[in-house]
């Protein structure tokens, strides 16, 4: 096990009543920016609840957060604060509307010449405006850590910054709110989660018993729930195991101590960034092509997989390995209603080269073993056509 230091300062509120919690923390503030995503939350009548918590407080609103928080839409927020302050902003939404919460949080102080510095030039957070999220969406984890991506359109970029002043204060999580999600969204929070937990169990350790044991509790919760939510979506503990799984997969917890590796994600976001492909989707996508890649690495890992989440016994080692990158193949198809191909998801043929190419632009070597280079990138890519 790593030596590590673990802080996670945001207080959850988990439940039926979560919203019902919203006044009382909301005392100490009086001039808020409610950020959401177009019509999202008033389609679903939220809006309404929200206004009655929201009594006596200055509004100012912004529903131009879209999938994919785009840097231009933030920044437009950003100059409204920036006339019009705020003390506080209450990101409605599910992980992009929580990252772009966290990013204009980050982005109405900087002082520099260009808030993107903070992602492209890793630039100082100077300062944030104080952040509370209420959840729409299980996926992210973005309601309990200090990550947060942006995409710039104007140059198809999809960049991470993370930083302690970015953490919530405050997380609203209410599962019933999920209760009417589309199918596609569910999908998508679904697999990012589990995807996220994957990455990081997989990567090579020692010594983390305890930490291979709970990321082995959150996939078979996510698998077991996945199923139920198919068919009867408005299953109260279902949603509640899988809202929870999600915020367990990225708050630091489960994970402490170990190593991660998110080449499969970085991939993924060029996907996004390029041709539009769901985040979800993206990393389903690219998450098996990397194994079978790189499954001598991970051999042992893959057994533990195999044996501890997918119950798989009594084969010999080799298919062992074989038969995890299988099971979860067969997941991932089965939960997104679709073979996890990119010939699936409208990318243009040349894909494996272009992204291969941002790679070697950037001087980008990923993985745990920094071993995710040009080449093995064009290897994953044309496992994923």
């Amino acid at each position: 096990m790593n030596d590590f230091q673990l802080y996670n300062p945001v207080k959850v509120n988990f439940g039926k009543d979560a919203l019902g919690l919203l006044p009382e923390m909301l005392k100490p503030y009086k001039n808020i920016l409610l950020l959401y995503s177009e019509n999202v939350i008033k389609d679903i009548g939220l809006y309404e609840r929200l206004m009655v918590h929201l009594e006596g407080k200055t509004i100012q609103e912004y529903n131009g957060i879209k999938a994919n928080p785009a840097y231009e839409d933030c920044m437009e927020c950003v100059e409204m604060i920036r006339t019009n302050p705020v003390d506080l902003i209450l990101a409605v939404g599910g992980g992009s509307v929580i990252d772009g919460g966290k990013f204009i949080s980050a982005a109405a102080p900087f002082k520099g010449d260009d808030p993107w510095d903070m992602l492209a030039k890793e630039e100082p957070i100077q300062g944030t405006v104080p952040l509370f999220a209420i959840l729409t969406l299980a996926a992210t984890g973005s309601e309990m850590n200090c990550n947060s991506i942006m995409s710039r359109n104007s140059t198809k970029e999809k960049l991470a910054f993370s930083n302690p002043k970015l953490y919530p204060i405050a997380s609203f999580l209410d599962p019933t709110i999920t209760f009417t999600l589309p199918p596609k969204q569910t999908a998508n929070g679904i697999i990012d989660s589990f995807i996220h937990v994957l990455e990081q169990y997989l990567a090579v350790n020692e010594d983390t018993d305890l930490q291979d044991g709970m990321q082995e509790g959150v996939m078979k919760t996510i698998i077991k729930h996945a199923a139920v939510v198919k068919t009867d979506p408005k299953n109260y503990a279902s949603r509640s195991a899988l809202m929870w799984s999600a915020s367990m997969a990225m708050n630091y917890i489960i994970t402490a101590g170990t190593n991660g590796d998110w080449a499969a994600h970085m991939i993924g976001h060029e996907l996004t960034s390029l041709y539009g492909v769901d985040h979800g989707m993206s990393v389903g996508i690219v998450m098996p092509a990397l194994l079978d890649v790189f499954q001598e690495q991970k051999h042992d890992r893959l057994v533990l997989l195999a044996k501890n989440v997918w119950g798989l016994e009594n084969d010999s080692e080799d298919k062992l390995v074989s038969g995890a990158i299988q099971k979860l193949k067969d997941f991932l198809q089965e939960v997104a209603g679709t073979p996890m191909k990119l010939s699936n998801f409208n990318v243009a043929e040349d894909a494996a080269e272009v992204i291969a190419q941002r790679f070697t632009g950037r001087g980008w070597v990923l993985g745990e073993k920094q071993n995710v280079d040009r080449d093995a990138v064009l290897k994953i890519m044309e496992l994923c056509k």
